[in-house]
């Protein structure tokens, strides 16, 4: 019994401890190979601080990442939200360019950027001649990243692998209960 609760926890630790500890370091790279970037994004485009960890993905551009199926340390999980986010024309910020337009124009895609990213820079002119600064767009020029479930996956699969546990426990000892 002692045995099983023990390699419970040693499971439980070295998967809390191997996706949550830091940032994945190899995905700036990655990013810039799929998406053909000039040079490597920060970490502070997913992160809220440098170093990453559990609980540090907070920015839009992050969070949407996360949404279409972004797991720690797997570039396939990566390129696949990346190509998602592109085809779905993803804009975390609001502004006039996609997420990943901001990304290779060297951008942050958390910020909505300039009204003159709009149309190419060019002013819009209405019919009665008044030059319009910035007419916002609507329909598929964009999209809102979905919610999340609230429910962080490594938190569902640790709970699953915790009441495995329990229930492999109970059913030992009734294996070895005395009949």
């Amino acid at each position: 019994m002692f045995r099983i609760g023990l390699t419970c926890s040693g499971i439980w630790l070295c998967l809390s401890v191997a996706t949550h500890a830091q940032a994945t370091p190899n995905f700036p790279d990655a990013m810039r190979a799929d998406l053909g970037l000039a040079s490597a994004p920060d970490c502070l485009v997913c992160h809220n601080n440098e170093l990453g960890g559990r609980g540090t993905v907070k920015t839009p551009f992050g969070k949407s990442l996360v949404a279409r199926g972004l797991l720690a340390f797997s570039t396939s999980t990566l390129q696949n939200a990346l190509n998602q986010m592109e085809a779905d024309r993803v804009n975390s910020a609001g502004g006039c360019l996609t997420d990943i337009e901001e990304l290779q124009a060297g951008r942050d895609p958390n910020n909505p950027g300039d009204a003159a990213d709009c149309d190419g820079g060019a002013p819009i002119t209405a019919g009665n001649d008044e030059t319009i600064a910035h007419i916002p767009q609507y329909g598929c020029r964009g999209s809102i990243a979905p919610a999340s479930s609230g429910l962080d996956r490594s938190a569902a699969f640790l709970a699953l692998l915790t009441a495995s546990a329990f229930a492999l426990r109970a059913r030992l000892r009734r294996q070895r209960a005395p009949r």
